[in-house]
């Protein structure tokens, strides 16, 4: 799942990972735009006009009409992408995948490789491209990537934190990062936020999926904060453009959202025991798409909860939850405003 700054574009694939559909209308309604390879990360520009789509093998997809039309950016090459990112131009790209690190500053017309390292799993950047990150497998910490005056430069930030950095996200402004880092590399049937590891697999997430932690940084990887929630088989966060708003996707808990820079968390209620894979969200953190194994796609609205916890969550079955602050438009509790099988 993908969404645009004002939340009104979203991009999805769907169950099966071999087609893309689009919603012009913040997810009431949904077109399919492109099928015929299993997609593994989506990024969109500001406004939604300008797409990109990588899938596992071969060359990385562009749109520049909202998905209307798609065309192979030849240059690419056909790596196993894993996950993408781009500006809020769309003209800075940023790529992963299981063999390297690719990064383009022409919309995607031509193609670095910036690392030879492998087992990249996940990239984030600001919305300017003034610095993107990325996270790989058996590196205990991120790589920092910056491209200034037509120079390129990829750092480590080491950390103290072990395990599998499974996932990155980053908020707009590049003032908050947050990371998921796992005992074990991620499953194979998962997939995450824009991204998807399905690899043609159509199947739930198994029960071995690796437990992780999710922590916060707020100086470029420099430290990090292990947030309060569980340690739980979290696989996908989001953040918006101020990092005011994060959530935080888990197969076990549900989702929990923060409006708080992550001080504070809260579950929201009516989402449990659902197979969330993808999530995505606006700058502004009110429009959040979530994304389940199942193919379908939930938007919810953000909004702060009318009274607090009686205690912190714990776990869904937790009976001091605060209540739901994730609003669908419709008069149930939960709604599937749209559906992409």
């Amino acid at each position: 799942v993908a969404v645009s700054l004002s939340g009104d574009v979203m991009l999805a694939s769907d169950f099966s990972g071999i087609n893309l559909y689009a919603s012009l209308d913040g997810g009431t309604t949904w077109s399919l735009n492109f099928y015929g390879y299993s997609f593994s990360g989506m990024a969109m520009n500001a406004t939604g006009g300008t797409l990109y789509a990588a899938p596992f093998s071969g060359p990385i997809y562009k749109s520049t009409n909202t998905g209307l039309k798609w065309l192979p950016l030849s240059s690419s090459n056909s790596s196993n992408w894993t996950s993408i990112a781009t500006d809020s131009q769309a003209q800075l790209v940023f790529a992963s995948s299981t063999t390297s690190l690719a990064f383009s500053s022409d919309g995607g017309d031509s193609w670095t490789d910036v690392s030879t390292l492998t087992d990249w799993t996940s990239v984030a950047g600001d919305y300017a491209g003034s610095l993107f990150f990325a996270v790989r497998t058996g590196a205990n910490g991120i790589y920092t990537f910056i491209y200034a005056n037509n120079q390129q430069q990829l750092n480590f930030v080491s950390s103290t934190i072990s395990g599998n950095w499974n996932y990155i996200a980053c908020s707009g402004i590049g003032n908050l990062l947050a990371v998921i880092v796992s005992s074990s590399p991620a499953s194979s049937s998962t997939f995450s936020l824009g991204q998807s590891s399905q690899r043609n697999k159509v199947e739930s997430v198994p029960a071995t999926l690796s437990d992780g932690t999710v922590y916060l940084s707020i100086n470029s990887g420099g430290s990090w904060l292990q947030t309060s929630l569980e340690i739980s088989t979290w696989t996908a966060l989001a953040i918006d453009g101020q990092g005011t708003t994060i959530a935080a996707a888990s197969y076990d808990l549900g989702i929990y959202i923060s409006n708080s820079y992550g001080r504070s968390w809260y579950l929201a209620e009516p989402i449990l025991e659902v197979s969330w894979g993808a999530l995505s969200m606006s700058a502004t953190g009110n429009a959040i798409a979530f994304g389940t194994n199942n193919g379908q796609v939930w938007v919810g609205i953000s909004q702060e909860p009318t009274s607090p916890p009686t205690k912190p969550p714990t776990s869904k079955k937790d009976s001091h939850r605060a209540p739901s602050f994730l609003s669908f438009p419709s008069a149930n509790s939960l709604v599937i405003i749209g559906s992409v099988i």
